[in-house]
């Protein structure tokens, strides 16, 4: 009785056959990508983040004077050292100027009418400083919206377009879809119409 050959015809033919190499298992081009995933990164958000921190930094370099010493002061006052300063100071000042110092005339005997003086000058111009500030960040928060507006308008335009050449290619493939709302969504969004019917239809605090 003759043993019986279980290896294929393949393997015969080509008893000495390599395995594939690297380059045959992952397609051209794909080295970076895996890199990117080795490395927990991905170029076009490297970019994006890039991007954001270079529009981040010229609108900082653009600050005007007053901008920048406006922030510097609101920036400190916000802070714990700036609460300690003030209480030591308030305290110091109450303390010397009680009279239960020997040796110490007070300057401003109680009840404080010249610290009271200082620290409602004070309150007036850190309120200044603090409505500078904020107006440069409403100014900020106002061009990103109109930024964000005009991206989501583009990617609208560019989701239509997408959609209405897919359409176009099941048409000539003879692929029936009778999905109305493909038809509506494939066409271009009115955008001021949209605004019009969201403020008409939007409940606004009177």
């Amino acid at each position: 009785m003759k043993p019986t050959n279980t290896s294929s015809p393949a393997a015969a033919a080509s008893p000495n056959r390599q395995p594939p190499s690297s380059q045959d298992r992952h397609p051209p081009g794909s080295e970076k990508f895996t890199e990117a995933a080795d490395n927990n990164t991905f170029e076009p958000v490297d970019e994006n983040i890039q991007t954001v921190v270079r529009l981040a930094s010229e609108s900082y370099k653009r600050r005007t004077p007053a901008a920048r010493i406006g922030m510097a002061i609101t920036g400190f006052f916000g802070t714990i050292a700036s609460i300690l300063i003030h209480v030591a100071i308030i305290l110091g000042w109450c303390l010397y100027n009680s009279g239960k110092i020997k040796d110490i005339t007070p300057f401003d005997p109680y009840p404080f009418n010249l610290l009271t003086l200082c620290v409602s000058f004070e309150g007036v111009l850190i309120a200044l400083f603090v409505l500078l500030t904020q107006n440069r960040m409403s100014r900020q928060s106002e061009l990103r919206t109109h930024l964000n507006l005009q991206l989501e308008m583009l990617i609208e335009q560019e989701v239509t377009t997408c959609l209405a050449l897919v359409k176009k290619i099941a048409e000539k493939q003879g692929i029936e879809e009778n999905e109305p709302v493909v038809d509506k969504l494939s066409k271009a969004t009115d955008v001021e119409k949209l605004a019009e019917e969201l403020e008409e239809k939007m409940p606004l605090d009177t």
